[in-house]
C-alpha cells in the first residue's frame, strides 16, 4: 500500500469527482482510477459506490476515509520530527500564512512569496517562496525556496508543512542561509499571489518586523499533547516587552490541522 493512495482516496471523499481529483493530483483520470482500484484491492472490499453521482463512499469506505486522516496526520507529524531532528542544531525561521479560503493543493494555485531585509537598509536581500518539486504536474510535492535578491543565488531547503484541501501553509527557511542571527531584526513583507493563471498578486501586508530568537508572544515552553474533537484546553501564553522597532506582533495564530470547520485562529493580544 502507497502513502498516495489514502492521499487520492482523502480527495476523491472531499470532491465526490473521479475527474476533479485527477486534476488536484496531477495525474490522468485512468491512472487515478488505477490507484483507487488498488487500494481496494489491498482492503479488499469496495470503497467507493460507482453506481452514483456524485461519487459517494460505501459504509466501508467511510471508515477507511476516517482512518486514512488520521494515518495522513501521523505521517505528517513523523515528518516533522524528522525535521527537527534534520534541524538540530541548526536555526530556523518559519513564516505561518493563513489564507480566508481552503486551496485544493498546497502548491497550486496560490504561490507566497515572504519578502525580509535583514540589514534594515528599506530593500528586501532574501525571497522565501513556495513550488512545486520539479515541472509543472511532475511531482505534486510542495517545497520552500530561498533566493538572494542581490546574487539571484538560491536553493530548496525543505518541505513546505501544508496539506491538500487546506488554508494553511508553514514556509521553513534556514536561518544561516540568510545571515540571521539570534536577536537581529528583520522587516518583511508577504506576498500571496495566483501562481497557475496569471501570476497576478492578490494580497499583500507590508512592513512587518520580527527578532528572531526574542518573540513578543509565545506559546510556553513543554506544551505537548492534542486537544479531542468537540473538546477545549488550555494554552499558557509567555508575553515578553519587545519594543515596537523589533516587533510588529500583535498576538498569535492558532492553526489546526485537517479541521473540517475553522483551521486558523487570530488571537489578538494587543
Amino acid at each position: 500500500m502507497e502513502t498516495k493512495w489514502l492521499e487520492d482516496f482523502v480527495s476523491l471523499a472531499e470532491t465526490r469527482s473521479f475527474s476533479r481529483s485527477a486534476q488536484l493530483r496531477h495525474v490522468t483520470q485512468p491512472a487515478f482510477s488505477r490507484r483507487i482500484q488498488a487500494l481496494e484491492a489491498w482492503a479488499g472490499i469496495d470503497l467507493v459506490d460507482r453506481s452514483s453521482y456524485p461519487t459517494r463512499l460505501t459504509p466501508a469506505g467511510e471508515t477507511l476515509h476516517a482512518q486514512a486522516l488520521e494515518i495522513l496526520v501521523a505521517l505528517q507529524s513523523a515528518r516533522n520530527l524528522m525535521r527537527s531532528h534534520r534541524a538540530s542544531g541548526q536555526d530556523v525561521i518559519e513564516f505561518a500564512i493563513n489564507t480566508n479560503g481552503r486551496r485544493a493543493h498546497p502548491a497550486y494555485p496560490g504561490g507566497f512569496e515572504v519578502d525580509i531585509d535583514t540589514n534594515g537598509d528599506g530593500l528586501a536581500d532574501f525571497a522565501v517562496y513556495n513550488s512545486e518539486l520539479g515541472a509543472f504536474g511532475t511531482s505534486g510535492q510542495t517545497v520552500v525556496n530561498v533566493v538572494d535578491l542581490a546574487t539571484g543565488a538560491g536553493g530548496i531547503y525543505y518541505y513546505a508543512d501544508a496539506d491538500l484541501n487546506s488554508g494553511n501553509i508553514i514556509l521553513t527557511a534556514p536561518a544561516s542561509v540568510m545571515g540571521l542571527t539570534p536577536g537581529q531584526t528583520i522587516s518583511f513583507d508577504v506576498l500571496a499571489y495566483d501562481n497557475y493563471f496569471s501570476g497576478n498578486v492578490s494580497d499583500s501586508i507590508a512592513g512587518m518586523r520580527f527578532t528572531p530568537g526574542n518573540p513578543r508572544y509565545a506559546a510556553a515552553s513543554g506544551i505537548t499533547g492534542s486537544v479531542p474533537r468537540l473538546s477545549s484546553a488550555n494554552l499558557p501564553v509567555v508575553a515578553s516587552t519587545v519594543a515596537d522597532t523589533a516587533s510588529s506582533e500583535s498576538g498569535l495564530l492558532l492553526m489546526y490541522r485537517r479541521n473540517a470547520v475553522s483551521e486558523a485562529d487570530a488571537i489578538r493580544l494587543r
